[in-house]
C-alpha cells in the first residue's frame, strides 16, 4: 500500500483543517490549496518569525497541556511542509484520537511520510500498523522490515520487537540466533522486555546455551525496571532455588512486587504461600484474598482453590453456592481434560450439600461471571 499519494495527503490535511482552522480552510484544502494550519490569521506567503523548531515545540507544549485541538494545528502546519517530527506527531494524533477523529489509516499514511524520511520513531510505529493490521493490511514482513530500518537507527523497542518475530518466525526465517542478538542490543540501552526475553531464552535453553544463573540475572535487570513478569519469574527463580539458592522470604517479596501491579499467576502464588505458611506465617485470611484477586482474574487453579475454601470455610465463610460457582467456573476454564474432570466432581459433591434453589443460584452466580 502506497502512502501518500496528493488526494490521500490532502484529505488528511482537510481533517485536521475542517477540526481547528474551520470549514473555510478546509474547502480550500480541497479545492488545492493549503492553508496556514499554525495560525489561521497568516497566509503562507507571509513571513514567520519563529523557525520551525519553536513552533514544534509549542506544539509540544499544547500537547502536554492536553490541548490537542492546538497541537494538531501547529503540527499539523509543520506536517504539511515536510517537516518529519511533526508528521510523525499528527500520525500519532490520528492513531489516538486526540485533537482529531480516530483514523488508522490516516495515522497510517503521516507514519509513512515521516518514516521515508529516515525518521526511526515513525518507522517502529508504522511497523506495529503492518504488523497488526491497523490502518494497513496487515503484513509481517513488510512489518519486519520497518522495524529493521528503526533497530538499524538504535531504536530499543524496534530491536526487542525485531528480535522477537525472529524467535517467532513471523515475518523472517526463524532464527533464533539473530534474535539473541537483537534482544542483546535493546537490552543494552536497558529496555526491560528485552531484557527480561534473555532471561526467558537461557532459561529455556532458545538459542544459547541453557543457563538459569544467566537467566535469573537478566530477569533481575528487568525486574529492578518494575517490569511485573519478570518480578514473578525472579520470585520463581527464588522458590524453587533455579539459578539462586533457594529463599523463600525472597520469592514472597518478588511475587508481591509483580502481585501489586496484578499480575495474576504472582497473586496466585502469594496466595498458595501464604496458604501453607511458606517463607511467611501462614494466613489463610491472607491467602484467600490474594487468591480470590486471581480467581476474578479467570486463572483456572486459583478459581478452583477459591472453591475448595468456600466448600471448608478456610479463610472464608463456609459458602456452598460460592464454592459450587467457583468449581464450575474452574471447570470451565481448565484447558487439561483431567484437571476439568476434577473441578466437576468436586462441583458435583458440594451440590449433594445444597438445595435445587441454591444449585440454581450457583448456576446463576456463574453464568452472570465475568473477569476482571
Amino acid at each position: 500500500m502506497a502512502f501518500p499519494d496528493n488526494a490521500f495527503r490532502a484529505s488528511l490535511i482537510a481533517a485536521c483543517c475542517s477540526a481547528f482552522v474551520g470549514s473555510a480552510a478546509a474547502q480550500s484544502v480541497a479545492a488545492g490549496s493549503q492553508p496556514n494550519l499554525i495560525n489561521p490569521r497568516f497566509s503562507r506567503n507571509e513571513p514567520k518569525n519563529v523557525d520551525q523548531q519553536d513552533q514544534f515545540l509549542a506544539g509540544t507544549r499544547a500537547y502536554i497541556l492536553k490541548e490537542y485541538s492546538n497541537a494538531a494545528v501547529i503540527w499539523g502546519g509543520l506536517a504539511v511542509t515536510g517537516h518529519a517530527e511533526s508528521q510523525y506527531q499528527v500520525g500519532s494524533l490520528f492513531y489516538k484520537g486526540q485533537g482529531v477523529d480516530q483514523d488508522y489509516a490516516a495515522a497510517a499514511g503521516w507514519y509513512h511520510q515521516a518514516a521515508d524520511q529516515g525518521y526511526a520513531p515513525a518507522q517502529y510505529a508504522l511497523a506495529r500498523m503492518y504488523r497488526s493490521g491497523q490502518g494497513v493490511e496487515r503484513d509481517f514482513a513488510v512489518a519486519a522490515d520497518w522495524y529493521r530500518m528503526a533497530a538499524d537507527q538504535g531504536h530499543a523497542a524496534a530491536q526487542y520487537n525485531l528480535g522477537m518475530m525472529y524467535s517467532n518466525g513471523q515475518g523472517v526465517a526463524q532464527d533464533y540466533a539473530a534474535a539473541i542478538g537483537w534482544l542483546r542490543r535493546a537490552a543494552g540501552q536497558e529496555h526491560a522486555a528485552a531484557q527480561y526475553g534473555l532471561g526467558l531464552r537461557y532459561a529455556n535453553g532458545e538459542g544459547v546455551p541453557q543457563d538459569s544463573t544467566t537467566a535469573v540475572s537478566w530477569y533481575r535487570k528487568a525486574a529492578d525496571q518494575g517490569l511485573a513478569a519478570a518480578q514473578y519469574r525472579l520470585g520463581r527463580a527464588y522458590a524453587k532455588g533455579q539459578g539462586v539458592p533457594l529463599d523463600l522470604r525472597a520469592a514472597l517479596a518478588w511475587y508481591r512486587k509483580a502481585a501489586d501491579k496484578d499480575y495474576v499467576s504472582a497473586q496466585y502464588e502469594l496466595g498458595t504461600m501464604y496458604l501453607k505458611g511458606e517463607g511467611v506465617q501462614k494466613s489463610e485470611s491472607e491467602a484467600a484474598r490474594w487468591i480470590n484477586k486471581a480467581a476474578d482474574h479467570g486463572l483456572a487453579a486459583a478459581q478452583y482453590d477459591l472453591a475448595v475454601m468456600y466448600a471448608n470455610g478456610h479463610g472464608v465463610p463456609q459458602n456452598y453456592v460460592l464454592a459450587h460457582k467457583w468449581f464450575n467456573l474452574a471447570a470451565s476454564a481448565s484447558v487439561r481434560p483431567d484437571m476439568r474432570a476434577i473441578a466437576e466432581k468436586a462441583r458435583e459433591e458440594v451440590a449433594r450439600q445444597m438445595s435445587s434453589i441454591q444449585v440454581g443460584e450457583a448456576q446463576r452466580l456463574a453464568s452472570e461471571w465475568k473477569p476482571n
